[in-house]
């Protein structure tokens, strides 16, 4: 199950501030009209001395970062501000992709490194703990494997308490009538007729009919993608 957004990050490298003297103008960090000496930079001015790190809180001199409006040392940028990805801990510059928990990651990665297929984490030792490959393909992290329902009389314990779940909602389920079954992906594309990726179960439902229309046999079959943690599984 893939999760991510594309997100851009704007980055600028720049040359030193230029410096100059006499220059009319007001501070664009305190607001007071400049006297003596200034910084320019990017059509804004700056006391001296108040061209300052958002991160030290020093004065700058020299080349600097600029990020979200903010100005840094290169060094204060690159060790305690920029972006890193998540999975290679390299500097993010351009594009990138982010999950739903908040990890930013190159946008490289997208397509290559192991996505796991219920929380939709890069399955990695820093950032899951490692994780399993199926024998479908699928990975699963080790966030989300301790929860993983792989063993048919868990499931049907699961299913058990769901079903006492739906009767406080006045659903009365006989579960003892519907024969219920983990596979794989590609087994549950080819019973389902369906080739979706994201295809997590479903019910093969068959009735035959006496003359006249009266019912004569009802059958009931539930497949579920197994390894799929508890939630997952009950909400499927």
């Amino acid at each position: 199950m893939r999760c991510f957004v594309v997100i851009v990050c704007l980055l600028a490298v720049l040359a030193p501030a230029a410096l100059a003297v006499d220059s009319p103008g007001v501070c664009a960090a305190c607001g007071e009209p400049i006297e003596g000496a200034y910084f320019s930079t990017k059509g804004r001015l700056y006391h001296a001395e108040h061209f300052r790190c958002a991160y030290c809180d020093r004065e700058i001199r020299g080349a600097y970062s600029e990020y979200q409006g903010k100005v840094y040392h290169n060094d204060c940028f690159q060790n305690h501000v920029a972006l890193r990805c998540a999975l290679c801990d390299a500097l993010i510059r351009g594009e990138y992709i982010q999950d739903f928990w908040g990890n930013s990651y190159c946008q490289s990665h997208d397509g290559v490194a192991p996505v796991c297929d219920s929380c939709g984490r890069f399955v990695s030792e820093k950032i899951t703990g490692g994780g399993v490959r199926y024998d479908d393909g699928r990975f699963v992290c080790n966030i989300c494997r301790p929860q993983s329902i792989t063993d048919i009389d868990e499931l049907l314990e699961l299913v058990h308490e769901v079903a006492v779940q739906m009767k406080t909602f006045g659903m009365d389920v006989d579960y003892n009538g519907i024969k219920i079954d983990l596979i794989g992906r590609e087994q549950m594309q080819q019973l389902s007729g369906h080739h979706s990726a994201g295809l997590r179960g479903f019910t093969d439902y068959r009735e035959d009919f006496r003359v006249f229309g009266f019912s004569k046999n009802r059958r009931m079959h539930m497949y579920l993608l197994y390894g799929m943690p508890r939630m997952e599984i009950i909400s499927t």
